[in-house]
């Protein structure tokens, strides 16, 4: 830069002010100190509540790993068998589930909404139970639907009902649940929608539960919506009574995760949505 009165180039470089150095001077004790003191494994997003992607960070006596931290899911509590919910004690403005449910959203971004194929993958984040559900919501979530609960699927949001039992000392393990629809906008023209529920499994060997969930059933899907239109009231739609034995490997374990889970058939348009009830899981003892 040229001087107007000297005629002479001063520098372009300004020296920092002393707040300045003053803060960096404790930004570059604090990096050091974080990493010093971290656990094993612990994310640059815990220490400092940014966003980064994963990085390592090796000392002569230990390794710091640094990744992006997980979405935080709950783990509910598994229930003892024999296990018997019919949800009548649920009111329909009730937001909370009961002991051992829990709804999950599963798939992120671009994967965030239905899709063509049962998503096996584990949950992205919680959902809450939404009250005062019927066949006129129109919200992708887990509905509360004056006794039953259940979930409606749509092109950016994919919810599951999940439920963890404990199925120590049983064998042969057997879920009875009536599954029915609640909401069905189909209407032969602009809604078309033939969507399809599944019931899938996982052992949780510790805590937090993670791992991708399995079909229970030989072929995945147990159920489908039919044509008939119904989008007011909370009237069971098609119910049907399902009875399946969970694979040989749920059994005498602490921590079972079952949820249900859906999947675009056919069609276009609206999604149906699903509820269950009348929820029994029962096993074999003894010899």
């Amino acid at each position: 830069m040229k001087s107007s009165s000297h005629g002479r180039f001063t520098s372009a470089i300004s020296t920092p002010s002393r707040p300045t150095l003053n803060l960096i001077f404790i930004v570059m004790l604090l990096i050091p100190a974080a990493f010093t003191f971290a656990a094993p494994g612990v994310s640059i997003r815990e220490i400092f509540g940014g966003h980064v992607t994963s990085a390592a960070r090796s000392t002569p006596n230990k390794s710091v790993v640094i990744k992006a931290a997980a979405p935080a899911t709950l783990d509910p509590a598994p229930q003892t068998l024999p296990y018997v919910e019919d949800f009548s004690s649920l009111a329909h403005s009730s937001t909370a589930y009961p002991a051992g449910w829990q709804g999950s959203q599963i798939g992120a971004g671009l994967s965030a909404g239905a899709s063509g194929t049962f998503k096996t993958i584990e949950p992205a984040s919680d959902l809450g139970l939404t009250a005062n559900g019927s066949a006129s919501s129109t919200a992708g979530a887990i509905h509360n639907y004056n006794g039953k609960i259940g979930a409606l699927s749509t092109g950016s949001a994919d919810p599951s009902i999940g439920l963890a039992v404990d199925t120590t000392g049983h064998t042969g393990v057997m879920i009875t649940f009536d599954v029915m629809t609640i909401r069905n906008p189909y209407n032969g023209t602009t809604n078309t929608r033939i969507n399809e529920v599944d019931l899938q499994y996982r052992i949780c060997a510790s805590l937090p539960c993670s791992g991708a969930f399995a079909s229970a059933s030989i072929t995945p899907g147990i159920y489908q919506n039919n044509t008939t239109a119904q989008t007011s009231g909370t009237a069971p739609q098609k119910s049907e009574t399902k009875m399946i034995e969970l694979p040989g490997a749920a059994a005498n374990q602490a921590n079972v995760q079952l949820r249900w889970v859906q999947r675009d058939v056919s069609g276009g348009g609206s999604r149906p949505s699903f509820a269950l009830d009348n929820v029994s899981v029962i096993g074999l003892t003894g010899c």
